[in-house]
């Protein structure tokens, strides 16, 4: 998200209150060309912080809201403080150029500044896919419709491959995916179902490893929204939502990825190639069905690269 909206409230004593009125007022002389008058607020804001008042306890409470814009030329933010003791401000427009270029990012961002200042370098790159769109490792976007075969969505194409992410389509906005992972084979059919080695496993926020192993991958059900699939050894993570995944991998696979997610080359011009390397410059459903796995009841699903 290019827009954020964060509200922090707080308790504290008054005392640890008293601790924050310096460093606060240096703040506050930093932000003073973007102050605006209490009266000139917007009603709907200003009626939104009303006083909290003084816990029983004698705690203060209070409440700091930020309306942040990421744009990518001028990042600006609105800031509004209340707290118990009558104490307002309104600062609007404060200019985030300051900012270093990694924490220029939206407050919700998927991707940690540091992440995304190792993408910028190359050192990691991600791909999406959904049912009906896919956005490769080399950034370039493009509209197919997810088989019902499953389908390469992104692997390790060297002659000992370490890792294959494959996916199909379970609705129409909805997505199972198989993972290999060295010798492990894991099996996200929804958010409540996952499959390591053919036997159920029961995910909690707590981190889950295969036993008797060189813990090769974690598994963590994040949130009620969220799956993650870690692997350190292998530099590669896997986010499943049931909608949609993400794959990111690391720099060692540049160049040797195959599959929807394009071959991480850097070159975005080239990510439109079959497994019959001669087969260039397809379509997006095209690309689609030159990955398809054709075994089983998809086996005669017909390859699109001409002969």
């Amino acid at each position: 998200m290019r827009e954020s909206n964060v509200t922090i409230t707080y308790k504290v004593d008054p005392e640890a209150r008293n601790r924050w009125r310096y460093p606060g007022a240096v703040v506050a002389a930093f932000l003073m060309p973007y102050w605006v008058p209490e009266d000139t607020v917007d009603a709907n804001v200003a009626q939104g912080h009303a006083d909290h008042g003084t816990t029983s306890d004698g705690k203060i409470q209070g409440e700091i809201n930020l309306d942040v814009s990421m744009d990518d030329e001028n990042p600006e933010a609105d800031i509004h403080f209340h707290s118990s003791q009558g104490e307002h401000a309104h600062f609007h427009g404060v200019d985030l150029n300051f900012l270093p270029g990694p924490f220029k990012r939206p407050l919700f961002s998927r991707f940690s500044p540091l992440m995304y200042t190792a993408m910028k370098l190359g050192i990691y790159s991600y791909c999406d896919v959904t049912p009906g769109a896919v956005q490769t490792f080399d950034n370039r976007t493009y509209h197919a419709d997810l088989s019902e075969c499953p389908t390469l969505i992104s692997g390790d194409c060297t002659d000992k491959p370490r890792f294959l992410v494959l996916g199909h389509k379970t609705a129409a906005d909805k997505i199972a995916l198989t993972v290999q992972m060295g010798e492990h084979k894991i099996e996200l059919k929804d958010l409540n179902t996952v499959e390591v080695d053919g036997k159920s496993v029961a995910l909690t926020d707590k981190v889950w490893k295969p036993e008797g192993d060189a813990q090769i991958f974690k598994l963590v059900k994040h949130d009620e929204n969220n799956i993650f699939l870690l692997s350190q050894p292998l530099s590669v993570w896997v986010r499943y939502t049931g909608h949609y995944a993400t794959v990111t991998a690391g720099s060692r696979y540049r160049g040797t990825q195959c599959g929807l997610c394009g071959n991480f080359d850097g070159c975005p011009h080239n990510d439109f190639t079959a497994p019959e390397k001669s087969c260039k410059n397809m379509d997006g459903q095209k690309m689609m069905k030159a990955y398809i796995v054709r075994e089983g009841s998809c086996a005669g699903v017909g390859s699109p690269c001409p002969t």
